[in-house]
């Protein structure tokens, strides 16, 4: 089975060295189809949701999240799209290792 073992080696997204700005393009896109179909957004937007509630109706001002090694930022933009359909003010910063990744994010 070809899953049968989990890979050990780097993974090519994270280094910068071996993708272009194309091919870094797709892999994302590939990434954020996963993530839909295997419901990676929403198993970190739920909780983050619900937390970003609870901070918005705790205090003044915007609350902020900052997600590290953001990938193509689909989960951040979920997050976006999400606060402003509730009137929440939101302020993601979203960083990644690879500058790449960040210019197609």
């Amino acid at each position: 089975m070809l899953l049968s073992r989990r890979a050990q080696g780097p993974e090519l997204i994270d280094d910068p060295a071996r993708l272009g700005l194309e091919e870094t393009r797709l892999l994302l896109d590939e990434l954020e189809r996963v993530n839909r179909l295997l419901g990676g957004i929403s198993s970190v937007g739920k909780p983050m949701r619900r937390m970003i509630e609870e901070i918005f109706r705790k205090r003044e001002g915007p609350v902020r999240v900052l997600d590290v090694g953001c990938g193509s930022a689909d989960i951040p933009r979920s997050l976006l799209k999400w606060a402003s359909r509730k009137k929440i003010d939101l302020q993601v910063i979203a960083v990644d290792f690879n500058g790449r990744i960040c210019r197609v994010a």
